[in-house]
């Protein structure tokens, strides 16, 4: 397939593009490895990438762990720049690191989290109901 830029990119698939944090599996016998790529969503799963991020080795190995590395400065990038990270880099973003959970969470929140404040006033408001019905 010819590479195509940006723009006819755009054009080829109708308009809006979407850069996807996901994995790409490195094809070999019996022996799963992912690499955490930054791809354009209409890519194919093993296709071409625009950049790497990090891999994934979920094989356990001699120490029963299994191997995930991350390039977190370039992956706050791309989520900066609007990619969307799927469920299974989700995930793995999540175990790997709480400070970025926290990070991730402040981009994709549309309204301030006051659940806190909400639970509290159920809460009481319960308790109050509860006391005029006896």
């Amino acid at each position: 397939m010819v590479h195509l830029s940006s723009l006819l990119l755009k054009n080829y698939h109708g308009g809006y593009v979407v850069i996807r944090l996901a994995l790409a599996g490195h094809k070999q016998a019996n022996r799963p490895f992912y690499r955490i790529v930054a791809a354009y969503n209409k890519r194919a799963r093993d296709g071409k990438y625009i950049e790497q991020l990090g891999t994934y080795d979920p094989l356990p190995n001699i120490y029963n762990e299994k191997l995930v590395s991350f390039n977190f400065d370039r992956i706050k990038y791309w989520i900066g720049c609007g990619a969307h990270p799927t469920k299974p880099i989700s995930k793995l973003l999540e175990i790997a690191n709480e400070e970025f959970k926290k990070w991730v969470g402040r981009i994709f929140s549309s309204a301030p989290n006051d659940d806190n404040r909400g639970r509290a006033s159920k809460s009481t408001n319960r308790a109050d109901s509860s006391r005029t019905r006896r």
